[in-house]
């Protein structure tokens, strides 16, 4: 996302907590009004947590952002983890119970 102001392009860097310019927009004589850029920084952020912005914002070409890919693999992840966890968890289950019948059997 860019906001313009005085024709140069600017670029909000969160490495830098700062908008930094980022090239010449002869297209751009004059500013953007406040308002445009707040509200197009608010549907922006819609539905968007801090990560997200601070992911998505960070790239110079919106074509490299890979936001929905990367954020698919983790939940990928997640799930798969989650599982593992899970049958863990069923099978520490399933031995504290023979346990306790073969302790109750004697």
């Amino acid at each position: 996302m860019s906001k313009v102001a005085g024709g140069e392009g600017r670029e909000y860097s969160p490495a830098e907590s700062a908008w930094v310019y980022k090239m010449p927009r002869p297209d751009k004589k004059t500013s953007n009004f406040a308002r445009t850029v707040l509200s197009t920084m608010m549907e922006l952020a819609e539905a968007m947590d801090v990560e997200e912005v601070e992911y998505r914002l960070s790239f110079a070409r919106p074509e490299d952002d890979d936001w929905e890919a990367q954020a698919k693999a983790r939940r990928v992840e997640m799930v798969r983890a989650r599982k593992e966890q899970s049958a863990n968890e069923a099978a520490d289950a399933a031995a504290r119970k023979r346990k306790r019948e073969g302790d109750a059997a004697h």
